[in-house]
């Protein structure tokens, strides 16, 4: 048996990103927006695309779950010692906005930013 991937990485179907850490937040970063373009997920993380207006079950289902993904993909990339700063947040814009805004770049110094 092949041995896993340390937990130093977080595998999805599209790619391997490093766990966000103190101190490569600018990798990371770029790392986990190419996994969620990837998932087809990056313009509902941005917000550009919103939720279907007119309830149509299959469409907001098939929405939900992408949001869904976001999130748990957004969280799961982050290490646990950093997972406390997006802990509770369950909106992949608020959590992506936690990142872009300076919040885990606070904590998380990194030269190359």
């Amino acid at each position: 048996m092949a041995n896993p991937l340390p937990s130093a990485y977080y595998v999805t179907k599209v790619g391997t990103v490093p766990r966000l850490t103190h101190g490569n937040l600018a990798a990371w970063s770029n790392a986990i927006k190419n996994i969620l373009i990837g998932m087809d997920c990056w313009n509902i993380v941005l917000g550009t695309e919103k939720p279907p207006e007119v309830s149509k079950d299959d469409e907001e289902k098939k929405y939900t779950k992408r949001a869904n993904k976001a999130v748990s993909d957004i969280y799961g990339s982050i290490s646990p010692a950093i997972q406390v700063y997006v802990s509770g947040l369950t909106d992949a814009i608020e959590m992506w906005t936690t990142q872009d805004d300076g919040t885990l770049y606070k904590m998380n110094p990194d030269p190359h930013i």
